[in-house]
């Protein structure tokens, strides 16, 4: 299995295991999980930080896409992923209110 490989399987198994967490997570308490839901809800505002744990792989993915660049039959399509990485991190940055909690 090439690096490829195994960084798609990781992006992937990851976003899968964080969307079952969030489902079992209402099933187990659905009350909290209600309490969860509101933006800057009671607790740690869970929804939120999860947001950041799901651009992660995006981020990487996207870092990764703008390096290999070079192997795109258009040369801008790097650049075109570079930009929605930088707004995926913007994203990230915001749902985890840049650091301050």
């Amino acid at each position: 299995m090439g690096s490829e490989d195994r960084f798609s399987l990781f992006a992937t198994l990851s976003s899968i295991i964080v969307a079952l967490a969030i489902v079992l997570y209402a099933w187990l308490d659905p009350t909290g999980f209600q309490g969860h839901l509101a933006k800057d809800g009671r607790g740690s505002g869970i929804i939120e930080h999860l947001t950041v744990i799901v651009l992660i792989p995006g981020i990487l993915s996207g870092i990764r896409t703008f390096l290999l660049r070079g192997q795109f039959p258009h040369r801008l399509t790097g650049y075109w992923v570079l930009a929605w990485t930088a707004a995926c991190i913007y994203f990230a940055g915001e749902e985890a209110s840049w650091g301050q909690w």
